[in-house]
């Protein structure tokens, strides 16, 4: 989902038709259409003198206005050509153009497959599952070294492709959401007033589902976790609402790995054992670097399993606070004074819904609301629309002339009311002035 901007006159542009076979953007002709996402189409292009293909990510109209979304994708660009690896996708060129107006990036192109993928259509052996995973290490690695921690490793963000005679090499995309080096900028885990969290939550780690700091071992967390899934086919957690899949990823042990893999291989304890480090609640009991997991995977270190020591208490409350606002968890206090229980709602009393009611008020009222991953416009508020039932969060946008735009992440698993005070924009504040821009961006896959 895309965050929100401040901009003195909110505009929806919208989208173009898609570009046509043979039809020039800069100096690639476009040859086909490759795929579609919320973020913009993706392209395959071929230069017109060099006759190299690229993949070209063309933002959608839509998104033009979000300047914090644009600034964003260009310092994915930036971190990815610092670090500058062999298995990281290569960034060539970001381009900002005016006339027609029009934002895409220039990105090496893929032959291959996700790791999602390959997982949801045959097991991989115990060789394989350790080839990838050092990969991946050596990859993550190179961004520590280069002071960027990646925040959303997933199965989706790692792409396989046939080199060098074999068909899993490995290719870490979308540092889209990365957090950099203090002197490059950050952003924000957790915005407080929109309640927007940046990742996939079933691979996240406890410190980032709770809106704390990450670093290194975060990602070590999600290397875990990618680990867990490719020997048993499925992650550690699931749920049918981010709060309780939040309060499971703090409080609760990972389930024990089965003795056979997918491929039913017997899996090493030595393997199992990183796992286990890996998955650790508390940074401190993970591997400090990728480099320690790639030794543990070679057989040239131990890894000693977490001591499952308790979480510090600021963490848990931490975690509560964010499970609450997402999906309705209840607080119960303990024997002990300095201790709090996550308690699960009871059962609801009647059959769930197949579809939902959503009503939206704003302060002013006249706002426009649109989901924020597909840009569709809902209405105007005050609102109410019907919607089909759904467990993963929906980012909803709110946004009025001269209002600073809200977005809000929503569960649309029950009737709801939703109430929005709208902050206007000082009369001082202007809208940055476009500019042309040619280097950064976000992978296309």
């Amino acid at each position: 989902m895309s965050l929100s901007l401040v901009e003195s006159q909110p505009q929806s542009i919208p989208d173009a038709p898609p570009l046509e076979v043979g039809e020039a953007l800069g100096p690639y002709v476009i040859e086909r259409v490759l795929g579609e996402g919320s973020m913009g189409r993706v392209y395959l292009g071929r230069h017109q003198r060099l006759g190299r293909n690229v993949a070209l990510k063309v933002l959608h109209d839509r998104l033009l206005r979000d300047r914090q979304l644009v600034d964003r994708l260009m310092l994915e660009g930036r971190l990815v050509n610092q670090i500058n690896h062999r298995h990281i996708v290569e960034v060539h060129d970001f381009v900002e153009e005016l006339m027609p107006e029009r934002v895409y990036c220039v990105m090496e192109f893929l032959r291959g497959e996700t790791l999602s993928h390959r997982l949801a259509t045959r097991a991989t052996s115990i060789e394989g599952i350790i080839t990838i995973a050092r990969q991946i290490a050596s990859a993550l690695g190179a961004a520590h070294a280069a002071g960027v921690v990646h925040r959303d490793l997933k199965p989706d963000n790692i792409f396989l492709v046939e080199r060098e005679g074999r068909d899993d090499w490995v290719k870490v995309l979308d540092f889209g959401v990365a957090k950099s080096a203090p002197d490059q900028g950050e952003v924000n885990l957790v915005q407080s007033q929109q309640g927007v969290l940046l990742g996939t939550p079933r691979y996240m780690a406890p410190e980032q589902v709770a809106g704390l700091d990450v670093d290194a071992r975060t990602d070590v967390y999600a290397l875990g976790t990618i680990l867990y899934e490719m020997l048993t086919g499925k992650v550690p957690f699931e749920a049918s609402t981010f709060g309780q899949l939040a309060a499971d990823i703090i409080t609760q042990p990972p389930p024990p790995l089965p003795k056979l893999s997918t491929s039913q291989e017997p899996i090493p304890p030595s393997l199992a054992a990183l796992v286990t480090a890996c998955l650790a609640k508390k940074p401190a009991d993970r591997p400090a670097s990728m480099g320690a997991v790639d030794g543990a995977l070679t057989g040239g270190a131990v890894i000693q399993p977490s001591s499952a020591r308790p979480w510090k208490p600021i963490a848990l409350a931490a975690a509560v606070l964010v499970a609450l606002v997402a999906g309705g968890l209840a607080l119960r206090p303990k024997e002990s004074p300095t201790q709090l229980e996550v308690v699960p709602p009871p059962p609801p009393p009647v059959v769930l819904l197949d579809e939902v009611t959503l009503k939206i008020t704003t302060q002013p009222e006249g706002a426009r609301v649109t989901r924020g991953d597909t840009g569709e416009v809902l209405g105007v508020t005050p609102l109410d629309f019907k919607s089909a039932r759904r467990t993963m969060p929906t980012p909803l946008r709110v946004e009025l002339n001269g209002f600073e735009p809200l977005e809000r992440a929503v569960v649309l698993d029950s009737n709801q009311r939703l109430e929005f005070t709208l902050k206007a924009i000082p009369a001082a504040v202007k809208p940055k002035p476009r500019r042309v821009v040619t280097d950064g961006v976000l992978d296309p896959y």
